[in-house]
C-alpha cells in the first residue's frame, strides 16, 4: 500500500542504496524469479535516497541509535530529510526523536488518521 501511495504520487517514498542491495541479496538467495518485479516497484515508486556521510553512519553507531549493520539506512533516511523510517526491523533501531520508526501498518494508520483529520470541519 506505501509503494502504491508512492507510485499515485500520494506520498513519497525514498529507498537507501543498502536496503535495496540488501532486498535484491535475498531475493537472489531466495526468489530469483521476483528480483525483476522487485526492481521495476522500486523504479515506479521510489526515489533514491540521499547516500549518508560515512561520519554520518559512524555518529549513529556510536549513539547507539541502531545495530550497526542498519547504520547506513538510518542515516540516508535523516540525510534525505525523511520523517518516518518503515521497516518490518524496527527493533533493530533506537533513534529515540529523530525520526518515526515504525511498520508500514502503523505508518498508514498514522496517514488515515492524520488524513481523516484534515478533512473534519
Amino acid at each position: 500500500m506505501v509503494l502504491q501511495l508512492s507510485e499515485l504520487g500520494i506520498i513519497r517514498a525514498f529507498t537507501s542504496r543498502q536496503a535495496q542491495e540488501e532486498v535484491e541479496r535475498n531475493l537472489t538467495a531466495k526468489l530469483p524469479a521476483a528480483l525483476p518485479a522487485f526492481r521495476a516497484i522500486v523504479a515506479a515508486a521510489c526515489h533514491p535516497a540521499t547516500e549518508p556521510t560515512i561520519a554520518a553512519v559512524r555518529r549513529l553507531i556510536r549513539a547507539d541509535a541502531c545495530d550497526p549493520k542498519d547504520g547506513p539506512i538510518l542515516a540516508a533516511a535523516m540525510a534525505t530529510g525523511c520523517p518516518w523510517l518503515l521497516t518490518f526491523n524496527v527493533r533493530d533501531f533506537r533513534a529515540g526523536d529523530r525520526i518515526r520508526v515504525a511498520e508500514p501498518g502503523e505508518f498508514l494508520t498514522a496517514l488515515r488518521e492524520r488524513l481523516t483529520s484534515l478533512a473534519e470541519p
